[in-house]
């Protein structure tokens, strides 16, 4: 991504296809059961982290995007040369509470 040699397109694709391979997993192993996966976009490593979690019942997704919309905003804010830490930027980070390092996509998946 840092080179433009993957589209964002393509990306999706690969996230996509990794959630439908878990999702078929989940689906052989388990019955009647929920399961989280988070896709979490975090500009700071930069790197995407898949977690899956054992679903429980909270509606909690304001901060939720859509997965194009991550990859989008992941490549448009990754640090790939790493965070340069300069003490005149430190003041306006911390200025500036809303600054976002990580973002994330969620899906629930039912066995």
């Amino acid at each position: 991504m840092k080179k433009d040699r993957i589209s964002n397109e393509d990306v999706v694709n690969s996230l996509l296809f990794v959630e439908s391979k878990i999702e078929q997993y989940l689906k052989r192993l388990y019955k009647d059961k929920k399961f989280i996966l988070v896709i979490y976009g975090d500009i700071g490593i930069p790197a995407f982290t898949l977690t899956v979690f054992s679903h429980f019942d909270n509606n909690n997704n304001e901060e939720r995007v859509e997965l194009i919309e991550l990859v989008d905003w992941f490549k448009n804010n990754a640090l790939f040369n790493g965070l340069e830490i300069i003490e005149e930027e430190v003041e306006k980070v911390q200025e500036q509470e809303d600054y976002e390092f990580k973002r994330y996509y969620t899906k629930i998946i039912k066995t």
